[in-house]
């Protein structure tokens, strides 16, 4: 990883009292820690027992380089690039006939820059992240593709190399959160147990097409079945067949702009989802494009038969022994204008609260 600490400033607290040192360590950003540990087997065994704690490293593969971003919502974020090193020579390499050595660049966000030879550029990201996720709580795969003009397709020549790197690693990282953008549902089957099963509590995915055939797979293993939290972004639409893999969660969110969201769908949330005792919350995001006021109007009689309100309504629902609140309103997200459909079980104290300053029943299937 590209060094933030000068040798002058390595060799003066290496020379520190590791009393004082512990202090000044324990001041540092995650990123200016990482470098630290380099500096002496002492320092690191101190930064360990300190322990560096990151929120959330973003992973964006892209063509000839992989870029690796930390905390970059934080005064002290950082994103250190990982460069194919013969993206530009190899062109030489096809005139005169010669094979070239693999060769990396780590660039980091303040522009230092440090070649590794005879190193593949995805092994040496690896590495780096093998270090880095011992110290973060999230986790994003981000496959940026991009377009070869002649053939017009989209493609991401690094995602096959990184899994090949990164799946065999047999590490068990303690993340709380997974993300995987536009990876093929071969290469999430494969990433995802190296993640502590009991540690792993939310997955987020968007699949680039054929979700149904990612989550047969995937729901065997035990990573899924033990998160309580799951996200979806669609570009096709949901069937109702996969709601079977989403009974034990307690929450799960589902994004598509593309397609509507069929009323039969709202119908199974009501009368198989709700009733789950791990239920506690579930929000349906549908493009307004494709949803349109009468819609949402049925999503509401679905709860309230008699409902004769406009498209954006808020219902108390009881269902056994269970309160539940029922809302549906527009909203903005990421340039789209949504209808956004929500389920909330309610705890005793939002009933009490409701109960003592508001007037209503709650509304009986």
């Amino acid at each position: 990883m590209g060094g933030i600490l000068s040798k002058t400033q390595s060799a003066n607290l290496s020379d520190m009292p590791m009393t004082i040192a512990y202090k000044v360590l324990e001041k540092m950003d995650p990123t200016d820690q990482l470098t630290a540990r380099k500096v002496s087997r002492s320092v690191r065994t101190a930064i360990d027992k300190i322990g560096i704690r990151f929120n959330k490293i973003t992973l964006k593969l892209e063509k000839g380089q992989i870029s690796m971003e930390l905390d970059v919502d934080k005064p002290y974020g950082k994103c250190i690039q990982y460069r194919d090193g013969i993206i530009i020579p190899i062109v030489k390499s096809l005139l005169t006939g010669r094979e070239l050595d693999d060769e990396t660049y780590v660039i980091s966000s303040c522009g230092r820059s440090t070649k590794i030879e005879k190193e593949f550029f995805v092994h040496t990201a690896c590495r780096d992240l093998k270090i880095l996720l011992k110290h973060a709580s999230c986790i994003e795969f981000d496959v940026i593709a991009y377009k070869v003009p002649i053939f017009n397709i989209c493609i991401c020549s690094n995602d096959i190399y990184f899994v090949e790197s990164f799946a065999p690693l047999l590490e068990c990282f303690h993340i709380k959160e997974v993300c995987f953008i536009s990876f093929n549902s071969e290469y999430v089957y494969k990433i995802l147990p190296n993640f502590d099963a009991t540690t792993l509590k939310s997955i987020e995915l968007c699949p680039p097409n054929n979700f149904g055939l990612w989550i047969e797979k995937i729901a065997q293993l035990d990573q899924w079945k033990n998160i309580e939290e799951f996200k979806l972004r669609l570009h096709e639409p949901f069937n109702s067949d996969m709601f079977v893999y989403l009974l034990h969660l307690q929450s799960f969110t589902i994004e598509q702009p593309y397609d509507s969201f069929p009323i039969q769908n709202v119908v199974q949330i009501r009368d198989d989802i709700m009733r789950r005792s791990t239920f506690q919350s579930c929000t349906i995001k549908v493009g307004t494009n494709n949803m349109n006021p009468s819609d949402t109007i049925n999503i509401a009689k679905v709860f309230k038969p008699e409902y004769a309100g406009g498209d954006e309504f808020e219902i108390k629902y009881s269902l056994d022994d269970d309160k539940f609140m029922i809302e549906c309103q527009k909203i903005q997200l990421n340039n789209w204008n949504y209808y956004c459909f929500s389920v909330r079980k309610l705890s005793s104290h939002d009933i009490l609260y409701i109960k003592n300053n508001f007037d209503f029943v709650f509304i009986e299937p």
